[in-house]
């Protein structure tokens, strides 16, 4: 593993921050270069929205994992601050969270307002995108790893048991969410209803993480071998996909209506 990279040099950087930065560059880039003729949003008003995501993202994803993490902090004696600038540990689904309701809140906010679901429907493919360099930076860092395993591709991370091969549930992440993102971008490209791409995305990101969390080692139980994890994505599946059914059977209706 390598957690930084130009380590002893004035441009020292965490791998996790590398590929943050990397990933959001990328993505960004992307999502503007494909933006659709008729899409409502502007360029510029969309790069506005991904660096006002990008923030929601980190607040997100810190908030989450101080919240998951609570007792650890207050057996420590962290203070508030403290707690904030703790520089370990991120939660995924707290930057999802986050990031939605930025688009949320950039799409209401508008003197011309501007559909929720619409912009979702073209942001969630670029959401997972980059949540896969992050992924990637996870596991350079020697985070978020798996259970031990023999399996030919484990990988022994240095940080926790140099001796022991597990799982890289980071790759299997990033993977899952390339997925989801190519899947994604093939729907909307359809022309679907509103809303469909957005939850499609949702709903396939929960289906494939929850899979993954069973590997995983650092998730809190709840109900026997259950994890916090497993059942938010359950939730973040159930979710995504009563949202389709319900747009599908509207959309029938008033079709025949």
């Amino acid at each position: 593993m390598c957690p930084y990279l130009f380590k002893g040099t004035p441009y020292e950087i965490s791998s996790w921050a590398f590929s943050l930065i990397v990933g959001f560059i990328i993505t960004v880039t992307l999502a503007l270069i494909k933006r659709p003729k008729d899409f409502p949003v502007g360029r510029w008003q969309m790069f506005v929205a991904a660096l006002f995501m990008a923030c929601f993202g980190l607040i997100g994803s810190k908030l989450l994992f101080i919240l998951l993490h609570w007792q650890f902090f207050i057996e420590k004696g962290y203070t508030s601050f403290r707690m904030i600038g703790y520089v370990s540990g991120r939660a995924f689904l707290g930057a999802l969270i986050f990031e939605l309701l930025a688009i949320f809140a950039f799409t209401k906010l508008r003197i011309r307002r501007k559909s929720f679901l619409k912009a979702g429907d073209y942001a969630i493919s670029f959401i997972m995108l980059h949540q896969a360099f992050v992924r990637i930076g996870c596991f350079f860092t020697g985070c978020c790893y798996g259970r031990p395993t023999d399996l030919p591709w484990g990988c022994k991370f240095v940080a926790t048991s140099p001796t022991v091969s597990r799982h890289p549930t980071q790759i299997y992440s990033a993977l899952i969410l390339v997925l989801t993102f190519i899947i994604t971008r093939h729907i909307y490209k359809k022309n679907q209803p509103t809303g469909i791409t957005f939850y499609s995305g949702l709903c396939m990101y929960g289906f494939f993480r929850f899979f993954v969390e069973i590997l995983r080692t650092d998730s809190i139980q709840v109900f026997g071998a259950i994890t916090l994890a497993q059942l938010a994505m359950l939730s973040l599946f159930a979710i995504g996909a009563l949202a389709i059914l319900i747009i599908l059977l509207l959309q029938k209706y008033y079709r025949n209506a």
